[in-house]
């Protein structure tokens, strides 16, 4: 066992290392208030702490810097009060192109401007609520006042610097588009938002057109649309022929539904397609979920019929792929049924109930058997057990909730027994016992969030931190 002091370690690359293995194998606790380890690693804390599950309760003030994990990568130099980023500070992408500089507010940008990472400016903020968004080329794509961070009043340009729109009180027809000059967007704002209008893919392709509120689908009719995205060959095959060919690229969007909607969700009258054109499901959806109608495949044969929210049914994606096939009760997945990563290749194979996996199930990744054992309300539940690709037991005990809970075995590769114990939220908690991969004993004793307590040696002295190492 080897105790260092951080602050006798000079080199920044050496504190690195020693902090990512530390992190990686889970042995250190960080000690709160340490600031020389803060500030020499630019450790975001509360970051580590989400990471991590230390339960760490530190606020960062004071002038800091920000690095990318494990790398000498500038990503913020700046100022911080109780947590939060206030006053100037920078922002960089992470080849150094500085990405936003300016003044923060309680975590937030608050004046200032942003850059993508080719140093075109791409917004300008202000205080007073004025704002300023630019194209890749520098052109002013959006010049007026934000509230409550919507558009609110102003006029847009497209790429080339001719007015396009003008929006007054959050109203009026406007067009969005992507920073490098394509549509994204075309259509009626209410409120500063989207209300009605067809919305397009960097391609040019047409992928939504209806109604929205709040900014989402909303009440009314809709069409959603699928299609190809052009391949980096096709770009620049089209770019030798011609430079100014916009448009000319897209490949054609391929309508897959026509919907309506309710306070957000399908009801209504749907038509679903496939990218051949035929019909995929021909009905009527309550509350987001199919009740009335008939389902067909690819090739436009009748595969199901359901009738008030109940009977067998098969699921498809829009180019055939087969997703679920099995009964629904009221419009969910009940008894039995099959789920799918594609055709003939098996997610999960089980009972149902109200929608959830329930009961006994079983889970296959890439043709293997990868789980099987008892589920409730769609999560792991009671016994079971996990498996290696070739076969061999990796674990076998009982869960709750999706995690490991209770007793149960950990095993290498030919079901050689390497932990025998209590488990508690996923991890090793309580008695346990340890061997080695020959099956020799190894430890025997108690184990708090999956390590050791013997393990547990920290100490700390005013401002310093000192860190344990342990040499297996």
């Amino acid at each position: 066992m080897n105790e260092i002091s951080l602050k006798s370690i000079k080199s920044l690359v050496k504190l690195k290392q020693i902090f990512s293995y530390i992190y990686e194998t889970k042995k250190l606790k960080l000690i709160k208030n340490n600031k020389y380890f803060q500030t020499k690693l630019g450790i975001d804390i509360n970051y580590y702490k989400k990471i991590s599950g230390k339960n760490l309760v530190i606020e960062r003030n004071g002038k800091v810097k920000e690095y990318k994990l494990n790398t000498n990568i500038l990503i913020f130099s700046g100022k911080y009060i109780n947590g939060h980023k206030n006053g100037y500070g920078e922002e960089y992408h992470n080849n150094g192109i500085i990405k936003f500089h300016g003044e923060y507010l309680n975590g937030k940008k608050y004046k200032g401007k942003e850059y993508d990472k080719f140093a075109h400016k791409i917004k300008v903020y202000k205080k007073d609520g004025k704002v300023e968004e630019y194209y890749n080329n520098g052109n002013i794509q959006f010049k007026g006042e934000y509230l409550n961070g919507k558009r609110w009043n102003g006029i847009g340009y497209n790429i080339y610097g001719i007015e396009e729109f003008e929006i007054k009180y959050g109203r009026g027809f406007v067009k969005e588009y992507y920073f490098d000059g394509k549509l994204k967007f075309e259509g009626e704002y209410v409120n500063g938002e989207r209300f009605e209008g067809k919305k397009y893919s960097r391609y040019g392709n047409i992928k939504y057109e209806g109604k929205y509120l709040n900014g989402k689908k909303w009440n009314g009719t809709g069409k959603k649309y699928d299609y190809v995205e052009p391949s980096i060959l096709e770009i620049i095959n089209l770019y030798h022929r011609n430079s100014n060919s916009e448009g000319v690229l897209y490949k054609n969007s391929k309508l897959i539904l026509e919907e309506e909607y309710l306070n957000g969700e399908k009801t209504g009258k749907v038509k679903e397609y496939f990218h051949n054109g035929n019909i995929l499901f021909d009905g009527y959806y309550l509350n987001g979920v199919k009740y009335n109608g008939k389902g067909y495949n690819m090739d436009g044969l009748l595969e199901f019929e359901i009738k008030n929210g109940t009977g067998k049914i098969k699921e498809y994606l829009h180019n055939g792929t087969v997703t679920f096939e099995g009964k629904y009760l009221n419009g969910k997945k009940n008894g039995k049924g099959k789920e799918y990563y594609n055709e003939n290749n098996i997610r999960f194979v089980g009972e149902y109930n109200i929608g959830e996996k329930n009961k006994e199930g079983k889970e296959y990744a890439h043709g293997a058997l990868m789980f099987e054992g008892e589920y409730l309300n769609g999560e792991k539940n009671g016994k079971g057990k996990e498996y290696f690709f070739n076969g061999d037991i990796l674990f076998e005990g009982t869960y709750l909730n999706g995690k490991r809970h209770g007793k149960g075995k950990e095993y290498f590769i030919n079901n050689i027994l390497i932990f025998e114990g209590e488990y508690l939220n996923g991890e090793r908690n309580g008695k346990g016992k340890e061997y080695f991969y020959n099956g020799e004993f190894e430890y025997e004793g108690e184990y708090i969030n999956g390590e050791k307590i013997e393990n547990k040696e920290f100490n700390e002295e005013e401002d310093d931190l000192y860190l344990e190492i342990y040499q297996y």
